[in-house]
């Protein structure tokens, strides 16, 4: 037995030295690879000795062993262990040679980098998983960036297909389509290779494998020009989509586990939208190569093969709507809207091109989205998803999709501020992740999970829900909640606010238990709403993930006090009633069912209404007779009117509940309104036409902005209920006001009422016209409304005559039946478009007549007399819609003309006015931005607002984009207002965000600086082209993802000019120190007329904050401080585009001075930009 032991334990000890020598094998190659990278690159064209230090350093007992400990501690999953071997390698090599490594300019961290890289290729071979787990764990121990790992990592697995396709023979009928792909790669032409490959096919009677039999056959139909182009950009597009997207396999085990690793998921953010741009820049790269080295002769092909970034945005954030008008963009702005639109649709947002693409492009029919014109091929989509409805029901999302899914949606939404909030604290407090425990299903059918942070709760059903205990959401979001008290106290309210109060509570505000309640996920419909309702409480209750993005829930509430109040006003001590409603003492006023009726709260409208609602009944089956009302099924299922009226006329018992009345009260007052439109004389209840559609205005403009839509690019406002007994009373109630409306079912119960075209428009307008929070509150809506409106009104002008000093005219705006006459003058210094009028009604409507125009403006009370008035000048006019703008001018043209005027006003003065009239004045949100040069060249673009409020309103919108104070812009404020003043700098970084932002911040960028461009055409072209200039020079930096290709580069050396070729092999930043006292360095490496060597430029802050690097050359460089600092040169001028500055110093010393403009040079590049704009900061 003791023999057996023993011979048991020589083989075991046979079996570990064989081991351990295989190891010890593994880390000599690992090492090899190491100094292969070391000497090609820093220590090239270094003295024998200097090379024979490095290897003592590299073979040494002590950095073998380390790394062969390494390699057997990944091989056995201890991956944590073995970076730490890796890094103590590192250190004992750099400690061995130090002196050589500052020399030549290599850190340690470079050191790690190259041993973890060449560790991992190692253990690739064997189990390329275990690589991956060996790159992350060094991210997670901060030995590495997670962006380097993850290039590393695709690398590798490029290099482990390239290998196996090497080793297997391409058997057309066994080909996979990588296969196909990966022999295209390694093709001189790709064309004439797929066509051998076709060929190939066709003499054997295999088929390719898909995508590939579809692009050919799509080639065949197109014909040879045309099939060659669709084949390159197809082709671009493949292997592009193949550099992005490896990240999601992660979120989806994630989700798997219900263990969601927080921390990661934001480093895993940060690396997609590095692969991203890395895809695009790919993209961009081969489409740019094919076009130069396959057109030949055809120009045609380089055209088609063009992709215009901005456009190419444009079209994958597009609405079916819009499509038409990119039909003819060409195949390369195709791909590259297919990528953007793919990479939109995976992060959970996108609209339905992007849903289109993304769904022909999952199932292998790319060559659809780049073949046909895009509104063909989201035709085309829509086919392949009926067709997947009729093969298969629709199936419920199992749990792991449904947790997928939220994941998806929270990893697409950490880059907003109050996910980023929210995300943090649960970092901060759950250790890193957030585990979903327990788990139970409401009656509803949502799964609700607790979490491992008391706090928070998940609940995962049709929406995705973060949810928050009230204390903490409070603690949480308090910073939203005040700002959201801020906007409530600048919103101006009406006297009587019930109108108002009726449209919301028709839509949002419910009343639960005597008291009103909204649940809203805007933070400006809060604010309004707050002003209004004025809430006695508010609390961010969860945070809800969408597909658009994430947004914070709000839940507010107040007693239904406040209703009745505003209903039938109050009762002072001495029995004097104060307050109420003076519309609905009109309405109700004269109806014999009502006679000795008093209405002084809710539950005695509810009564009164349900008192009339045979009257409510009779006026919905007059418009129905009168054919106002149209049923469709064009988007949707068709409308049945005899059962919403049957049902309808069931609404009266149901009146008591409020839930029931809350929506259907609204529209009956308006229709009980109509009905004492134009009652005669001083009959009880008499209105007339101008107050009814105000009234009107108020009620369907705050439904709108609960429940409605507006769309000016489709022309269409839309309404939903859930019932279809109320969305007949809306259908109603707006054909009684002469708007003819659509009604459909959308699916079960979800009914529209539609409004389009010049209908839209008038709907539109007695928004703009009628909103609360008008000029002071912008939305999305209120953009929309104010550039359908102007369709709904007609101006004319008349009564051209002198008026002491001035130059007189009577300017007419008619809309919805109604006109407003407003004086137009002509002064010696100004146009002034005025009305004054002692009704406030009036003055308020011809205000939101000129605000749907787009003139901001508000009407105001003279003094203290009972008078109120309203004005707009030159440049708010000017910065109108060009309807009213052609109309001004035909004023003052008329006024150069007539013989009898002359004089009376500067014609040179009338002249300038025509000229900004026919141009316009673009505004920025309603803000009148001042825009020019200085003498000295410089882009000037200020706001100087009337009050410190409307500063105030301004600086958050450039925060929220992205911008800094004091580094973008700045804000100067004085006693009762100040400016803001947008620095260059603040341009190029909103061109910046134009691109590479959110979502959210490219949009409002982008919306800015297009103003910023129609501002500055006005201007003149100097301006426009400072404007631009400046937009580019934002746009270009960390624009270029790869590092220049070879190229011959012109300098002056010596009095005279030198060539030189130089190519980049590498560049790299980094920050050293902190504050002000921080360097930046920008090592660049470079082979120049065939020399390799590495520079490093050294940025530092002057003592007023100029940016300089200084380098002075070496004397023991490759032939010399001369040859050395010719070098240096040309890689500057390759690098940046400008030569930088050569000093020669006593002793022979030479100094390159590089500049700020040089630094700008080097951020162009993506490997630079973001370290180099993080030490800007």
């Amino acid at each position: 037995a003791e023999y057996h032991v023993k011979q048991w334990v020589l083989t075991v000890l046979d079996i570990l030295a064989a081991a351990g020598e295989r190891y010890r094998r593994d880390a000599l190659r690992a090492v090899t690879t190491v100094e292969k990278a070391l000497r090609t690159t820093a220590f090239a064209g270094l003295s024998a000795t200097a090379l024979y230090s490095l290897y003592h350093g590299l073979y040494s007992e002590a950095v073998v062993s380390a790394v062969a400990s390494a390699v057997a501690l990944a091989e056995a999953g201890r991956f944590r262990e073995a970076v730490e071997r890796v890094r103590r390698a590192a250190e004992a090599l750099y400690e061995e040679a130090r002196e050589l490594f500052e020399k030549v300019k290599v850190t340690l961290q470079r050191l790690v980098e190259l041993f973890i890289e060449a560790i991992a290729r190692v253990i690739a071979w064997a189990d390329a998983h275990k690589a991956y787990l060996l790159l992350m764990a060094a991210v997670a121990a901060g030995l590495v960036a997670l962006s380097y790992a993850l290039d590393v990592y695709g690398q590798i697995e490029l290099e482990r297909l390239a290998y196996a396709v090497s080793l297997a023979p391409f058997v057309l009928g066994e080909a996979k389509a990588e296969d196909v792909l990966e022999r295209l790669r390694k093709a001189g032409d790709p064309y004439k290779e797929f066509v051998k490959i076709v060929k190939e096919a066709g003499r054997s009677g295999a088929r390719l494998p898909e995508p590939w039999e579809s692009i050919w056959g799509r080639m065949q139909k197109l014909g040879a020009g045309e099939g060659r182009t669709l084949f390159y950009a197809f082709l671009a597009f493949e292997e592009a989509l193949r550099t992005y997207g490896v990240y999601l396999e992660e979120l989806r085990n994630m989700a798997k586990s219900k263990r969601i690793d927080l921390k990661r998921l934001v480093e895993l953010r940060e690396a997609e939208e590095e692969s991203f741009r890395k895809a695009v820049g790919a993209l961009l790269r081969r489409l740019n190569e094919y076009a130069e080295k396959h057109a030949g002769g055809d120009g045609r092909l380089k055209t088609m093969l063009e992709a215009d970034e901005n456009v190419a945005r444009s079209l994958a954030e597009a609405e079916r709507v819009e499509l038409p008008r990119f039909s003819g963009v060409s195949f390369g702005t195709k791909a590259a809207a297919a990528l953007y639109a793919y990479r939109e649709w995976t992060l959970g947002g996108g609209r339905a091109y992007a849903e289109a693409a993304a769904r022909l492009i999952a199932e292998d029919k790319t060559v659809e989205l780049l073949s046909r014109t895009p509104r063909g091929a989201y035709n085309k989509a829509l086919e392949h998803a009926k067709a997947a409805a009729r093969r298969k029901n629709k199936r419920e999302m199992g749990e792991e999709e449904r947790l997928f899914e939220f994941v998806r949606r929270l990893f697409s939404a950490l880059r907003q501020e109050e996910v980023k909030i929210v995300v943090d604290r649960l970092i901060e407090e759950g250790g890193g992740v957030l585990e979903l425990r327990s788990k139970r299903v409401t009656e509803g059918g949502y799964a609700v999970y607790e979490t491992n942070v008391g706090w928070a709760r998940l609940r995962v059903g049709k929406t995705f829900r973060l949810e928050l205990d009230p204390e903490k959401g409070g603690e949480i979001f308090k910073p939203l909640v005040e700002k959201a008290r801020e906007m409530a106290g600048k919103v101006a309210v009406p006297e009587d606010r019930y109108p108002h109060m009726l449209g919301y509570m028709a839509s949002d505000v419910a009343v639960q238990k005597r008291r009103l309640v909204m649940t809203t996920t805007q933070l400006w419909q809060l604010a309004v709403t707050w002003s209004l309702f004025e809430w006695k409480g508010v609390r961010p209750r969860a945070v809800v993930f969408a597909r658009g993005g994430a947004h914070v829930e709000f839940e507010a509430w107040t007693s239904i006090d406040v209703l009745s109040r505003a209903i039938g006003g109050a009762v002072d001590v001495y029995g004097n009633k104060t307050g109420g409603s003076e519309w609905l003492e009109k309405v109700l006023a004269g109806w014999k069912e009502l006679k000795g009726e008093e209405i002084r709260d809710w539950d005695g409208l509810k009564k009164a209404v349900a008192m009339l609602w045979s009257h409510v009944v009779d006026a919905v089956k007059k418009q129905i007779n009168n054919g106002k009302i149209k049923t469709s099924g064009r988007d949707g299922e068709a409308f049945s009117l005899e059962e919403a009226l049957k049902e309808l006329e069931g609404l009266k018992d149901k009146l008591s509940d409020d839930k029931v009345a809350r929506e259907a009260v609204a529209p009956a007052l308006l229709l009980l309104q109509a009905e004492r439109l134009n009652a005669e004389g001083e009959a009880p209840g008499a209105i007339s036409a101008e107050e009814a559609f105000r009234y009107f205005g108020m009620v369907a403009s705050a439904e709108t902005d609960g429940d409605g839509s507006i769309s000016a690019a489709r022309k269409r406002v839309e309404l939903a209920s859930g019932k279809a007994a109320v969305a007949l009373l809306w259908a109603a109630a707006l054909a009684a006001y002469g708007i003819k409306p659509e009604v459909y079912r959308r699916v079960r119960d979800d009914f529209r009422i539609v409004a389009r075209d010049k209908d839209a428009a008038a709907l539109a307008l007695l928004y703009a016209a009628h909103r609360l929070g008008a000029g002071t509150v912008i939305t999305h809506k209120a953009v929309e409304a104010v550039e359908l409106a102007p369709d709904a009104v007609s101006l004319r002008w008349e009564n051209l005559r002198k008026t002491g000093n001035a130059i007189a005219a009577d300017l007419y705006m008619s809309a919805l039946g109604q006109e407003i006459k407003f004086n137009l003058h002509l002064h010696r210094d100004m146009v002034l478009l005025s009305l004054e009028t002692t009704v406030r009604e009036r003055a308020e409507l011809a205000a939101g007549l000129l605000r749907a125009l787009g003139v901001e403006t508000e009407a105001r009370k003279k003094g203290s007399k009972n008078k109120w008035y309203v004005v707009a000048t030159t440049d708010q006019l000017a910065a109108g819609h060009e309807k009213l703008r052609k109309t001004v001018k035909a004023v003052v043209d008329a006024a150069l003309r007539q013989k009898e005027l002359s004089g009376v006003v500067d014609k040179e003065l009338m002249e300038d006015w025509t000229t900004k009239l026919e141009r316009g004045m673009p505004t920025w949100r309603g803000k009148k931005f001042n825009v020019g040069l200085t003498e000295s060249g410089a882009l000037v673009v200020r706001y100087r607002p009337a009050s410190s409020a409307d500063l105030d309103d301004v600086v958050p919108y450039f925060k929220e984009m992205g911008l800094r104070e004091g580094e973008h812009f700045t804000v100067k404020r004085k006693e009762g207002a100040g400016y803001f003043y947008l620095k260059a700098e603040g341009v190029k970084r909103l061109a910046w965000l134009s691109v590479y932002g959110t979502e959210a911040q490219r949009r409002a960028a982008g919306e800015f600086l297009d103003f910023l461009r129609r501002r500055a055409d006005v201007e003149g072209d100097e301006v426009r082209r400072k404007v631009e200039e400046l937009i580019e020079e934002g746009k270009s930096r960390g624009a270029i993802e790869g590092i220049p290709a070879k190229k011959d580069v012109e300098f002056e050396w010596n009095g005279q000019k030198v060539k030189s070729t130089v190519e980049i092999r590498d560049m790299e930043a980094r920050i050293e120190g902190e504050g002000r006292k921080s360097k930046l360095r920008i090592t660049v490496k470079a082979v120049v007329d065939g020399v390799e060597r590495e520079y490093t430029f050294t940025f530092y802050r002057g003592s007023e904050n100029e940016v300089r690097s200084r380098m002075y050359v070496g004397a023991d460089a490759p032939g010399g401080r001369e040859e050395d600092a010719k070098r240096v040169v040309a890689v500057v001028k390759a690098v940046t585009g400008e030569e930088p500055s050569v000093r020669r110093l006593k002793k022979g010393q030479i100094r390159i001075v590089c500049f700020r403009s040089h630094l700008e040079g080097f951020m162009r590049y993506r490997k630079v930009y973001e370290t180099a704009e993080k030490w800007l900061r």
